[in-house]
């Protein structure tokens, strides 16, 4: 019975500790599960919280970086008061900003401040402005002061020259006449060199033209004097205006053959060509093209000596190696002076392209105007070939090999008439001979300077003869830019068969041109 009783009493005891267990296991679950909708509660609204905090934080940045920029952008003092410890956060983006210490609990997530700069608040950076800020303010202050206290040692100030009148104007610059204050009695011509359109650094065509100047020397090449420029200031928009000045020469060419009342006698056109042709054999044995020969570019002063301007497009020049052709450009030479290899893409040429403008201008000298007036390279082309013959590998071997030769339409069946064309024109048969030798087609047959300095041309009566005599009855000077139009739309008489062409005597008279307009009066 002892034995039966305390089981059953040991059994009523386990089943009492077990209800007792599993009571408390279930007081104890619903305990944690009350615990954890609690927790819940309270994350979901401090994670609203975070949310609201976090929304308020970016409409304030936003709000006070449109305000910074607003000022930054009219000009106006920013408030002393956005330094303020108060403020610092709002100043977050800015670049002189302070650190700010800032925490984001978001999914549970802590970011430091670095990290909130470069990480979490990525996608909410405001868009990038122009607006500058206040160091790039400042480092355009300190550049436009540097700028405007910059002192160029080897250039003089412009305002030395008081500029008297305005007496070219090219592609790469203006021409002025002027006078230099402190000495009253020299006259110059100051070059302006055109900045508009180079974005950066100075123009490489008047480098070249500086360094080649500075290298020659000569009675027939006009000198340079002086480099001079205008300061920087806010007028200029800080860029200053550099001028190459040169010696005076008081007439150019073509402003003279556009004057009527200026007769020149065959020993002064003689003396014109040959100190062209001095010139010119000087620059080309110092290995120097000059690549734009033209009347225009051919200065005369009142002493008469003849001297060539603009070497702006000018470039030293080197011997073909062999297998290794010369590749300059060939969009050099105005239209109407420049020769046939260049018009048909030649890129390895020497000087017989500077030849070819000295035969346009010697026919010019009788003409009074140019003798091939093309408006587009395929007219200027044509031309040449109703002139001096149709352009093929008969009269110039090779000439198959360049590259617009085949791209081209040429002008066929055209024989070569530049004596006939000429000599009503010229009236002196070495003149026509000479025109004849520097107006080849194949600059392989054309003449050089050297060989035209020694044709009779130049050795017989009339000898060439002083230009100062007759200059000396010129009261202004002649430029072309100031000077009349000198030449029609349409060709010249010189062009015509020998049967329409004036004689040197007329006074007044009509010749047709290939269409059969009238559109020439000689004077």
């Amino acid at each position: 019975m002892n034995e039966l009783y305390k089981l059953s009493l040991r059994a009523k005891v386990d089943t009492s500790h077990k209800s007792m267990f599993f009571a408390q296991k279930a007081e104890t679950e619903q305990f944690m599960a009350d615990i954890t909708v609690e927790q819940d509660a309270t994350m979901d609204a401090g994670r609203d919280s975070e949310y609201a905090r976090l929304i308020y934080c970016v409409t304030t940045i936003v709000v006070t970086r449109a305000i910074l920029g607003i000022s930054l952008f009219f000009g106006y003092p920013l408030n002393p008061s956005l330094h303020s410890d108060k403020a610092r956060p709002l100043l977050l983006w800015s670049p002189y900003a302070p650190t700010v210490p800032v925490r984001l609990y978001s999914f549970g997530l802590y970011v430091s401040p670095e990290d909130f700069k470069t990480t979490a608040m990525t996608n909410l950076t405001p868009p990038k402005t122009t607006t500058p800020n206040l160091l790039q303010i400042d480092l355009a202050r300190e550049r436009e002061k540097y700028l405007e206290e910059f002192n160029f040692s080897f250039c003089e100030d412009a305002t030395k020259f008081q500029k008297l009148a305005k007496i070219g104007q090219g592609t790469f610059g203006e021409v002025f006449k002027a006078r230099d204050k402190n000495n009253p009695e020299l006259i110059v011509a100051m070059k302006k060199i055109l900045m508009e359109n180079e974005k950066e650094g100075f123009p490489i065509t008047a480098l070249r033209e500086i360094r080649i100047l500075q290298t020659l020397k000569h009675d027939n090449i006009v000198s340079l004097l002086e480099i001079c420029q205008t300061r920087a200031t806010q007028l200029n928009n800080y860029r200053s205006t550099f001028y190459l000045v040169f010696e005076f020469c008081e007439h150019d060419l073509a402003g003279l053959l556009s004057n009527s009342k200026v007769k020149f006698s065959l020993g002064e056109i003689k003396q014109v060509i040959q100190q062209m042709l001095n010139g010119l054999y000087y620059i080309h044995s110092n290995k120097i093209l000059h690549r734009d020969i033209k009347a225009a570019n051919v200065l005369i002063t009142k002493t008469g000596t003849v001297k060539l301007a603009d070497f702006g497009l000018a470039r030293a020049f080197s011997a073909q190696k062999i297998g290794q052709p010369n590749r300059y450009t060939n969009r050099v030479v105005t239209l109407w002076y420049r020769p046939p290899e260049l018009l048909l893409g030649d890129r390895n040429y020497g000087p017989p392209v500077d030849l070819w403008g000295v035969g346009c201008i010697m026919a010019e000298m009788w003409t009074r105007r140019p003798i091939m007036q093309g408006s587009s390279e395929q007219q200027q082309l044509a031309l040449i070939s109703k002139l001096c013959g149709s352009i093929t590998p008969e009269v110039w071997p090779k000439v198959e090999s360049l590259e617009l030769y085949n791209k081209l339409e040429l002008v066929k069946g055209q024989k070569r008439k530049v004596k006939e064309r000429l000599t009503p024109h010229v009236c002196d048969p070495l003149g026509c001979d000479l025109l004849d030798k520097l107006l080849v087609l194949d600059p392989a047959k054309r003449f050089d300077a050297d060989s035209a300095l020694n044709h009779d041309f130049f050795w017989t009566d009339p000898m060439p003869c002083d230009l100062s005599k007759m200059l000396s009855q010129q009261t202004q000077s002649n430029f072309e830019y100031l000077a009349p139009r000198r030449f029609n739309n349409h060709q010249l008489s010189v062009m015509q068969p020998a049967s329409t062409v004036p004689s040197q005597g007329t006074s007044k008279s009509a010749a047709s041109d290939f269409n059969g307009r009238d559109v020439f009066t000689r004077k």
